[in-house]
């Protein structure tokens, strides 16, 4: 197994076509496309140096559908560079991948502003606190033309500033989000993410290594 470079926004583990046993011209609506568990044990190391772009990992399954031009690849274009824009250290780039009236209502629901201000600041806090948090896209599903979710394994050691009100310890930390963004003309238009806080605040909580 190596690693290749696919496309402009992310790194991928390239396989072979035996591995993903994918046919393209039968990705089913509701099919989820996934990646091996054991191909997800140790891929990260420091991440800390690596640009954004980089840090963003597709399973052959989910790197598949872009191999083929469909209403679907397209709009999975448009999730990887909002989660593009998001990593990266300057969150100036949001305001090109999300809609002026975009609401993320995960955000909301615990106080942060409405529309892009809001995840901009949760996002400062977030890149100040793990600088080199590693997202592994496992499985995508789509719901029409403009919904798109997705599995995410995250990674990522707090290094930074303090993170969900707990000092940085420099423990690893591994946790999973459900991500659901509805897209309008190619832009984050709503977003409803799922994550276990209490699961991340007892990896953080942990002793430091």
């Amino acid at each position: 197994m190596h690693r290749r470079r696919c496309g402009a926004v992310c790194w991928c583990t390239a396989t072979s076509s035996a591995d993903t046993d994918l046919d393209t011209d039968d990705i089913a609506e509701d099919e989820v496309l996934y990646l091996d568990p054991e191909r997800r044990r140790g891929y990260n190391s420091d991440m800390s140096a690596i640009p954004a772009p980089q840090r963003i990992e597709l399973s052959p399954g989910v790197r598949a559908i872009l191999e083929v031009d469909t209403p679907k690849s397209q709009l999975l274009r448009h999730f990887l560079h909002f989660t593009e824009a998001i990593l990266a250290a300057d969150p100036a780039g949001i305001d090109r991948v999300v809609s002026p009236d975009a609401r993320f209502n995960e955000l909301e629901a615990i106080g942060y502003p409405h529309g892009p201000e809001g995840l901009k600041i949760f996002r400062r806090q977030v890149n100040a606190a793990i600088p080199d948090e590693h997202i592994s896209i496992i499985a995508v599903r789509f719901e029409g033309d403009d919904i798109i979710e997705a599995d995410l394994d995250i990674s990522a050691t707090p290094a930074g500033e303090e993170f969900m009100g707990i000092p940085a310890t420099g423990r690893k930390i591994r946790f999973d989000v459900h991500a659901r963004g509805r897209f309008l003309d190619g832009k984050m238009a709503e977003r409803w993410d799922r994550a276990d806080f209490e699961d991340i605040k007892r990896q953080l909580a942990g002793p430091t290594p």
